[in-house]
């Protein structure tokens, strides 16, 4: 098979799927509004969602690799610094019309699991898709979407190995349910970590702590693990996360390991 004819039996697959997922009607939740206290010392008070790898800011690079599985419309959690983020979108998309991104502005840090229930207006759709703006993981969307379908899953969980110790412990068993989420412990880990992709389905929304202001990680999940559908998502790649200066700046040598466009 000759090398344009691969290339459009590649397109058709990716197509098939795209309609077979939905994804271009899916919405796509990316959390923004982090601190990013420990990376400072290289970046300053700058968003590190916006801090450049090669050439492109972080989050363009991450937009950009989920748009290649048809996703269109993205909601962006800002807080701090929140300019920086509408300045790097509005250079990278503002004149593309097949890409729609909104954005929900806190006026005060109202951790990742405030962030997703002041941004409930603009989700349209169930399941939607959470990413954390300072992790990448090269995962199959397509797969995803297969794995929460067909486990008839609540909350899905993109998981993946690491020999860090601030990963947090989270423990699946053989049908990969979730049966214990902690986040960040500060000690060796014995099952998976976070990997900062989740898809969730509205069912689990009224389950919400009351609070305006909460985490996902902290007050929501080691909860709703342990009463609704939640499993665990193996990716077996590795998973990247620049909130330290020395995770930063091994960020493009990462991607340009997976042939990934900076």
């Amino acid at each position: 098979m000759g090398s344009l004819a691969k290339e459009i039996k590649s397109w058709l697959c990716i197509l098939y799927m795209m309609i077979k997922t939905n994804t271009q009607n899916t919405d796509i939740v990316i959390l923004c509004g982090g601190l990013g206290t420990r990376l400072r010392p290289v970046i300053g008070e700058r968003q590190k969602v916006t801090a450049e790898v090669g050439p492109k800011p972080f989050l363009v690079v991450l937009i950009n690799y989920i748009r290649r599985f048809g996703f269109s419309h993205f909601v962006l959690c800002t807080g701090f610094a929140k300019e920086e983020v509408y300045n790097a979108i509005q250079e990278q998309y503002g004149n593309e019309k097949q890409v729609s991104l909104e954005f929900s502005d806190e006026k005060i840090s109202l951790g990742t699991g405030g962030a997703i229930k002041k941004a409930l207006p603009l989700i349209k759709s169930d399941p939607f898709i959470v990413v954390n703006g300072d992790t990448f993981s090269d995962i199959d969307f397509f797969s995803l979407f297969d794995f929460h379908d067909r486990m008839k899953s609540s909350l899905s969980i993109v998981l993946a190995r690491s020999t860090r110790e601030d990963g947090g412990n989270i423990i699946v068993d053989k049908n990969s349910r979730v049966t214990s989420f902690q986040e960040k412990q500060n000690k060796p880990t014995l099952g998976y970590i976070n990997a900062g992709v989740y898809m969730v389905s509205k069912n689990v929304v009224p389950s919400m702590p009351a609070a305006e202001t909460f985490s996902l990680e902290h007050d929501f999940f080691p909860e709703i693990v342990k009463t609704e559908r939640c499993f665990g998502y193996i990716h077996k790649g590795e998973m990247l996360d620049i909130g330290t200066p020395e995770r930063y700046a091994y960020a493009e040598e990462y991607f340009k390991a997976r042939g990934i466009e900076v």
